[in-house]
């Protein structure tokens, strides 16, 4: 299985990264720091299964959900952010996100989702 770890920090791709190795036993892990560097794995690498922030520094997460949902790719997207307000998580549904989870209280149904796929 693939997976892109799509988030700002390394702080969060590092604790999403001990999660996948946990629950996954074959894996290949991407890792993004950048919507563009993010895109480009996506193009490159088209990974079974996303999981993504909202925030980077050079762009929203919403521009890889828009590029994912304009190409209709098929691929298992776990959106883990600190969403603003209930408009954001719908939006990322209506994006083609599977699941939309809170990165500080949902943190913990991560393994389940990634179970679920796997």
């Amino acid at each position: 299985m693939k997976i892109l770890i799509a988030a700002y920090t390394k702080a969060n791709r590092l604790r999403i990264k001990e999660t996948v190795h946990s629950v996954v036993d074959e894996v290949r892990i991407f890792e993004a720091q950048e919507v563009r560097s993010a895109i480009e794995i996506i193009i490159g690498e088209y990974p079974d299964v996303i999981v993504m922030d909202m925030h980077f520094s050079d762009g929203s997460g919403f521009e890889m959900l828009d590029y994912i949902y304009d190409h209709d790719l098929e691929i298992f997207l776990i959106v883990l952010a600190d969403f603003d307000s209930p408009k954001q998580k719908k939006a990322c549904y209506n994006k083609g996100a599977h699941y939309c989870l809170d990165k500080y209280r949902d943190y913990e149904m991560l393994p389940m989702v990634l179970e679920e796929y796997a």
